[in-house]
């Protein structure tokens, strides 16, 4: 889940505007995220997917204690994605319901 290190472009928004979770800048260093950077991407013809790699940005870590496998031991992430002929076509909808949405919340707007 990102953290909120960004701003939203509607003045009047809130974290709750966006069409993911966020969640806050921590202090506490075992909640830090690990990053990691794309280190490629292909397209597999064959298995007719997008392959794509992680891999993490080696910084210190505290040890902490996890209530999960511990997420130093990762060192990469591939991402397999089938393509969606069809995510353009929904894009353009929702962008465009959120748009209305923001305007007939705003108080400054006027339907004419």
């Amino acid at each position: 889940m990102p953290s909120r290190t960004f701003l939203n472009w509607y003045k009047r928004a809130d974290f709750t505007a966006y069409a993911f979770n966020t969640r806050p800048v921590t202090r506490n260093p075992c909640q830090k995220p690990f990053v990691f950077y794309m280190s490629n991407a292909r397209f597999d013809s064959w298995m007719n997917q997008t392959v794509s790699e992680y891999v993490r940005h080696r910084v210190p870590h505290p040890a902490c204690r996890w209530h999960m496998p511990d997420p130093d031991d990762l060192d990469k992430v591939e991402v397999y994605k089938k393509p969606d002929p069809h995510l353009w076509d929904r894009v353009s909808i929702i962008y465009i319901h959120l748009s209305t949405e923001k305007l007939l919340q705003d108080p400054e707007f006027e339907a004419k």
